[in-house]
């Protein structure tokens, strides 16, 4: 449904001026967002105590704070790890800011916001993107608050801040063990039998296609497939050793020797994320100097998506040092 709202009003007239201005709390983040992204800086919290108490509903409040609680036993400086209005962790001083008050809804008010977040990234593909929020407002005791806010991701997808909060806390609360099936499984499909993991495989799961049409289904989060699925369109495995990406996504290479020593770990929740870090030895037996050490490290990246982890990412690691993602480069593929 607000989905549906917001394609409305992003097509919509402008306008006619309201009986009720409710468009106060909305300015004041947006202000605060201004601040925070200016060039100067600032260190405006969009949910203080102060601000939670006045500007949002009580869902919505006790959303966030019961998130906030998660984030501060975890020692985490912020909550989300980026800027809930902006849904970057970089950007720019905010240009182009308009907010429009739009006509009533059955529950709620809409206030629409648009903005351009990146525009001093020169050369950046982002420069000109509009960033565009919707904000509902509802009434509270004769008072209007922010009942929920809605960001559009690259003009079509739609993204709940209220759901954003809630992974924080459901990945804190989910035991974080669950996220490493949809890993291990990708692993003894790389590994082929291996006995590092104790795991019972389904006739279905034994194929070696990381990105069957069943695994997709099952193991990545629905970002990830839609990333696969773009690719597809620009570029045929067969071109490239029969791989999409020309490599085998898990092992970083097109060849690979028996696993040696695997190891798979899952780490404490990384505000909505759980990574899980695959590490293990598959270049001993080509006889260059060094193989016989070399260790390669994998991290599945994986989010809590309709109550199920799911892998958003494989991101392949030299140390600290990130050397790829294949989301990112599906990404760049599909371009």
């Amino acid at each position: 449904m607000f989905k549906v709202i917001l394609a409305a009003l992003l097509v919509g007239a402008a306008s006619p001026a309201f009986a009720v201005d409710v468009t106060g709390p909305v300015r004041e983040l947006m202000k605060a967002a201004t601040i925070n992204w200016s060039e100067e800086g600032g260190d405006e919290d969009y949910t203080s105590e102060d601000r939670m108490s006045r500007l949002y509903a009580p869902s919505m409040a006790s959303v966030i704070e019961e998130a906030v609680g998660h984030a501060s036993r975890q020692n985490k400086d912020t909550v989300l790890g980026y800027d809930m209005l902006t849904g970057s962790n970089d950007g720019c001083p905010l240009k182009g800011l308009k907010i429009t008050q739009k006509k009533p809804e059955v529950d709620f008010i809409p206030v629409f916001v648009e903005f351009k977040p990146f525009t001093c990234l020169k050369g950046n593909p982002k420069q000109n993107m509009l960033m565009q929020v919707l904000f509902m407002m509802g009434e509270y005791d004769g008072v209007y608050k922010i009942d929920e806010i809605f960001r559009t991701v690259k003009g079509n997808e739609v993204i709940s801040v209220s759901d954003e909060f809630n992974a924080v806390t459901t990945a804190a609360v989910f035991t974080p063990k669950k996220a490493s099936a949809g890993p291990k499984e990708l692993l003894e499909a790389a590994a082929g039998s291996s006995e590092d993991i104790a795991a019972t495989k389904k006739p279905d799961e034994q194929d070696s296609d990381y990105f069957s049409e069943k695994r997709l289904a099952r193991l990545y989060t629905q970002s990830f497939v839609n990333a696969y699925r773009a690719a597809w369109t620009k570029q045929e495995a067969g071109e490239n050793g029969g791989y999409l990406l020309g490599a085998d996504p898990i092992v970083g290479g097109q060849d690979s020797c028996p696993f040696k020593d695997l190891t798979v770990e899952t780490m404490d929740p990384h505000f909505i994320y759980v990574y899980v870090v695959a590490r293990f030895r598959a270049s001993y037996c080509f006889g260059n100097p060094g193989d016989d050490k070399r260790v390669t490290t994998v991290n599945f990246v994986t989010i809590l998506e309709d109550g199920v982890f799911k892998i958003d990412d494989i991101v392949h690691l030299d140390g600290d040092k990130v050397i790829s993602s294949v989301k990112g480069d599906l990404t760049e593929l599909a371009k």
